[in-house]
């Protein structure tokens, strides 16, 4: 990590500025938090976290403050933490024991009153709008609890015996997918009613509680299961092949352990490691076997949405079909079923050669061009050589004859030998040109100061090669300036009758920047072969870590600069030339390709990928770069779903990559938006936006009513940059109408009334003189609650809470009721009131004289329709008349239970005045 260079302190503020940043874009920290666990600095930064997140408390509740949702993602953190740890079914018990000194000086009804008034403001719409518990907000970011991970382990364990068969791919890529298939079948079986998951094929139940298959449910939370299945999977694996588990993260390592001793591995004969070579589960290859050719088509993984009676294989060569299985090897497994065929034998390969995989006449799979070849080279071993290729040993050829036949014929070659087959020249060597051979750092290069030259950056240099005319008969080797020895520089020499094969040993250059030049000598002249620029840094270590969306804290040590260097880079104020080192007197630019997410769009200045591209700075001949150099391609979508197929060419370049946009403005009438989707071998693994209308982030936009200052706070959280607006109505009725609205800035109003729905609409207006209507962006409706207002009404009492003695120890239980109210009376601050208590029965209202009037404290603010509150007498809590489902008229009965808390449901009131 870079920050084990950084001191104690910053390096404690960066990790916890880069998780409230996080949070703040409402990303699932749950990955994050697994991760932070594992650093060694660990218990001190989540003491941090707890200590920022208990004063914080502190503060508001203290002050009385009205600013308590401003800065709180540190108290969201620091809750996740605690529950992710000490979850159980049980979650205030152990916020109770985190922030103990709070519990010291404030009631529990108020803390926690508080703290679900700021998860509340971390739901999103679809929590809101399904009614979802507000801890499950906390849960979801936890991904699995840790007292519910073994239970996980037991369910990753039969995927890995079923789906992966014992056997965990290297390719990060390829068990991604496979979880993915998992997790995308699986969704649409899963029902959030219990805690419990079905798995028909191995006729168990898993216990995975509603919050985790929320995850699942959700194919945009799907990602963060999927990579904790992962880490889990790949213990897993260690276990049953007995390598050593050493696992020193607290979560992973308590979740791994309970499952571990209650598993029992059988020893079955099947628990065979499958060698990846053999069958490969993404494309079909040829293979040669006893100089037959054979295809091996890839392992399927087919979704259960097919019937597996249907499913066969075809193979064409053209339009003709040569090969048919309509019974192959298929075997169920979680969430659909494996499909592995046999090898096909081909009798000529030579041609357009499709194999697909159908059911019916729907195609699963096609290999498409594939397995296209007009001819095919093969190792000793019968697998397939790609021209431009190291090689050396025998090589099978198989090429087409006059009589369309395909004939087989072998030769011994050696690397660098050159084949023409046809009309192609195929070459045994990936040295393409004279030039080093050695361990090259890709995309790293310098600049001298003045110039333009790229100069290549070697870890270690092996050889220099190249190849010219046989009649030289000796050569020099000249670096910056000076002739080596051939003692220095052993040179090894090839000859044959036209061409001199030479090889000049480098493995013991030291670090530096050379000019390397060749000079051959004939008939007593020398002349210039060629010349190359290179450098060599044997120490480098470049490491890159994400501050926030906008910054980046940079670590770089080599054997080229004489001390290190760390440096945190703002992208807005990025200059790629940041980086020089001097050698030998001269400066040089050191491009090191940092994985930095950040992109410009014409020249223009640097921009973080979560700012998005608006339509209006898009020109006919507009390029975007992008910083980034690990994307290698691009794939682009319309805002319905659908790829774009024209997509323009992804130029990777040396320091950046480029691509042409001015496109996308015939896509700005017809779409809201443009993804444009950045992928690494085939998978998206980022995305930037190009908005062609304003979108409201209907999760991010924010409408709290302050009961401090008595105004209702807006702040739009909206994609592009249109002209939009707000109105603000009553049953139809406009009594706001604002200027136009920046965004993500706070827009104050005042003067509402209490009690009154009011529906809040954002417009985009089109700019310049039009006729067009506004287009709505989006609509809220909002009930004003002003605390003054709470004064001469009686709401109904929803629930009460309790402490149930049960088997030694105190079970928080509720109790519903149906006729017992509470009249506010008088207001003595913001959350303080004098009250009165009452029952309606059929005589009349039972007005509890022996209690009233009673304190009266709100702890929490209005959440779906409930307020949280606190009632005492004289400081003692009200008692439980469990025989008339309600409260008691007395404060004198020792064997009745002490009630908690309170909620009253605002929409069920009486106003007395």
């Amino acid at each position: 990590m870079v920050f084990k260079e950084y001191n104690a302190d910053k390096y404690i503020e960066i990790k916890i500025k880069h998780l409230k940043e996080q949070v703040e874009e409402q990303v699932n920290i749950g990955l994050e938090l697994i991760n932070l666990l594992d650093d060694p600095n660990a218990t001190d930064i989540i003491n941090e976290i707890h200590r920022q997140a208990e004063e914080k408390l502190y503060n508001d509740l203290a002050s009385h403050s009205d600013t308590y949702l401003l800065d709180s993602e540190i108290i969201f953190i620091s809750l996740v933490l605690i529950a992710m740890m000490y979850y159980d079914g049980n979650f205030y018990d152990h916020v109770g024991s985190v922030y103990s000194s709070l519990y010291e000086k404030f009631s529990p009804q108020k803390i926690e009153g508080r703290i679900r008034t700021i998860l509340n403001c971390r739901r999103s719409q679809d929590e809101i709008k399904n009614n979802s518990r507000i801890i499950n907000t906390v849960l979801t970011n936890t991904i699995v609890p840790s007292a519910f991970l073994p239970l996980f382990f037991d369910f990753i364990y039969d995927i890995y015996k079923l789906n992966l068969e014992y056997s965990i791919s290297d390719n990060k890529n390829e068990l991604y997918e496979d979880f993915k298939f998992i997790y995308d079948s699986l969704r649409s079986n899963i029902l959030l009613d219990d805690d419990n998951i079905q798995i028909n094929i191995t006729k168990k139940s898993y216990k995975l509680i509603k919050s985790t298959k929320q995850l699942i449910i959700n194919p945009n939370d799907t990602d963060e299961i999927i990579r904790l299945s992962i880490r889990v999977a790949e213990i897993i694996d260690k276990k049953v092949w007995n390598n050593e588990v050493v696992i020193k993260n607290p979560y992973l390592k308590s979740g791994y352990e309970k499952w571990a001793s209650k598993i029992k591995e059988k020893r079955e004969k099947k628990k065979i490691r499958k060698s990846s070579d053999f069958q490969s589960r993404w494309e079909p290859r040829y293979t040669l076997i006893n100089n037959e050719i054979y295809i091996v088509p890839p392992i399927h993984k087919v979704k259960n949405i097919y019937d597996y009676r249907d499913i066969y294989i075809i193979l064409k060569n053209g339009d003709e079909k040569i090969y048919s299985n309509y019974s192959p090897d298929i075997r169920e497994i979680i969430g659909g079923y494996r499909v592995t065929p046999s090898k096909i034998h081909v009798n000529n390969p030579i041609g357009k050669i499709t194999y697909i995989l159908m059911s019916n006449k729907d195609v699963i799979y096609s290999s498409k061009n594939q397995l296209f070849r007009d001819y095919l080279v093969f190792d000793k071993n019968g697998n397939e050589i790609k021209n431009n290729t190291d090689y050396s040993g025998v090589a099978t050829f198989c090429r087409k004859g006059p009589d369309n036949k395909f004939y087989l014929n072998n030769k011994m070659i050696k690397i660098g030998d050159t084949i023409p087959i046809g009309n192609v020249i195929f070459n045994f060597s990936s040295l393409l040109r004279p030039g080093i051979i050695g361990e090259l750092y890709d995309n790293h290069f310098l600049i001298e100061e003045g110039t333009e030259r790229q100069i290549p950056v070697y870890r270690q240099a092996k050889s220099l090669n190249f190849e010219c005319e046989s009649k030289y008969s000796r050569f020099d080797f000249i670096v910056n300036g000076q002739i080596k020895k051939q003692e220095e520089f052993k040179q090894t020499i090839i000859k044959s009758a036209t061409s001199s094969k030479v090889s000049v040993d480098m493995e013991n250059m030291p670090s530096g920047v050379y000019i390397s030049e060749i000079y051959g000598w004939a008939n007593g002249k020398r002349n210039k072969i060629f010349e190359c620029h290179f450098a060599i840094d044997k120490e480098l270590e470049a490491e890159v870590d994400e501050v926030d969306a906008e910054s980046y804290l940079v670590y770089v040590r080599s054997s080229l600069m004489t001390e290190s260097i760390i440096k945190e880079i703002t992208i807005s104020e990025f200059n790629d030339n940041w980086l020089y080192i001097t050698c030998d007197g001269k400066k040089y630019n050191y491009f090191i390709p940092f994985e930095m997410d950040m992109y410009r769009i014409d020249s223009g200045k640097w921009m973080s990928f979560k700012d998005d591209i608006w339509i209006g700075d898009i020109r006919p001949d507009s390029v975007i770069e992008i910083y980034n150099f690990k994307y290698d391609a691009i794939s682009m979508l319309t805002s319905t779903g659908m790829y774009i197929d024209e997509t323009p060419k992804f130029e990777t370049g040396t320091i950046y990559h480029r691509v042409k946009v001015g496109f996308l403005n015939s896509y700005k009438t017809n779409y809201d938006y443009i993804s444009i989707l950045f992928l690494v071998n085939g998978m998206a693994k980022n995305a930037l936006w190009c908005y062609n209308k304003c979108i409201i982030d209907a999760n991010k936009t924010s409408i709290i009513y302050n009961v401090h200052s008595n105004s209702l706070e807006i702040t739009p959280k909206f994609h592009g940059k249109g002209n939009v607006f707000f109105t603000i109505t009553d049953d139809n009725r406009e009594v706001y109408k604002s200027q136009l609205v920046k965004n993500n800035v706070t827009n104050q109003i005042e003067n509402l009334m209490s009690f009154v729905e009011y529906t809040i609409t954002f417009y985009e207006k089109e700019k310049g003189l039009t006729l067009k209507k506004e287009k709505v962006l989006a609509t809220y409706k909002q009930t004003i609650y002003a605390r003054e207002d709470f004064v001469g009404r009686a709401f109904k009492i929803k629930d009460v809470y309790f402490d149930q003695l049960i088997q030694g120890n105190f079970i928080r239980k509720r109790y519903s009721f149906n006729t017992t109210y509470l009249k506010f009376v008088k207001m003595i601050d913001n959350d303080n009131f004098i009250g009165e208590i009452y029952a309606k029965t059929f005589k009349g209202d039972y007005i509890h004289d022996n209690i009233n009037p009673v304190d009266v404290e709100i702890c929490s603010d209005v959440i779906d329709g409930i307020i949280e509150l606190s009632v005492t007498k004289d400081g003692d809590g009200l008692l439980m008349d469990f025989e008339h489902h309600g409260i008691k008229n007395t404060m004198d009965d020792s064997t009745a239970t002490d009630i908690f808390s309170y909620s009253i449901a605002v929409q069920e009131e009486k106003n007395y005045e």
